[in-house]
């Protein structure tokens, strides 16, 4: 079997396939901040409506109901183009890694190549934070009307720390389904999802230490006010590529071996 690259042999390769690319790079970071930006002004949008009907006391019933339908559709919305977004920035940085061509036009990747398997993906993750995460919310909301019920803060801290260990697991055992629907158009989630836990067999400490190694680099980018980010970020998601290369060469190695 083929040796598996190190953390620093993996981000020493991303500085290099990103050497004399930071500047679009950094361009496309601006780029999706300025589409997040559109999406949280358009989701205030129907609040502030809401909320000057029932100052100036013209906001019924149903013109609240109606603005909060409102919000939760744009919210909707707004999620499940991130979701298919995500997609093209990936193939950008992938196209990055594997030497190809790229440019702007990579954001819309997702749109024009089945778009219903990124949309699938994300909306499967957000179900699962949506079962683990709404106890805790409940109980936050909860314990704020009734604070001398101080049990409700442990359970409250409990099911916050099952939330975190929830996304943690996914990220170890499904983290590369992501890279895989990207990688080939003609790949459905769920087996992408079977493949990413074959991948990440044996691999997943690498792939934890790797998220830790990071940490360094993003204190320093807050340090920054944020502006770091915008070539941190590349980094970052180019290091993971190279991350997802490198345990398909091993995998396909062993099977091979195996074969033998």
């Amino acid at each position: 079997m083929e040796r598996k690259l190190k953390a620093s042999e993996l981000k020493r390769m991303a500085r290099q396939a990103l050497a004399g690319k930071y500047g679009i790079s950094a361009g496309m970071q601006i780029v999706l901040a300025l589409l997040a930006l559109l999406a949280g002004i358009g989701l205030f949008i129907p609040l502030f409506f809401i909320v000057m009907g029932a100052e100036m006391g013209i906001g019924g019933e149903g013109i609240i109901l109606g603005g909060l339908a409102a919000f939760f559709l744009l919210a909707l919305i707004a999620a499940a183009l991130g979701f298919i977004i995500m997609a093209g920035m990936i193939r950008f940085f992938y196209h990055i890694c594997t030497g190809q061509k790229f440019g702007m036009g990579d954001l819309l990747y997702g749109f024009k190549n089945r778009w219903w398997r990124f949309l699938g993906l994300g909306a499967l993750y957000e179900l699962i934070g949506l079962i683990f995460g709404v106890p805790g919310t409940i109980l936050q909301s909860v314990s704020a009307l009734y604070p001398w019920a101080t049990w409700l803060y442990g359970a409250q801290i409990m099911f916050q720390v099952l939330s975190a260990a929830v996304s943690l697991v996914i990220s170890l055992f499904f983290g590369q389904t992501i890279y895989i629907l990207v990688e080939d158009r003609e790949k459905k989630v769920f087996s992408s999802l079977a493949e990413s836990v074959r991948l990440m067999k044996g691999n997943k400490w690498r792939y934890f230490y790797l998220s830790l190694s990071f940490i360094g680099i993003a204190l320093l980018a807050v340090c920054s006010f944020g502006i770091g980010f915008l070539w941190v970020y590349p980094y970052i998601y180019c290091t993971y590529i190279f991350f997802y290369l490198d345990i398909k060469r091993t995998c396909a190695s062993g099977a091979q071996e195996t074969e033998r």
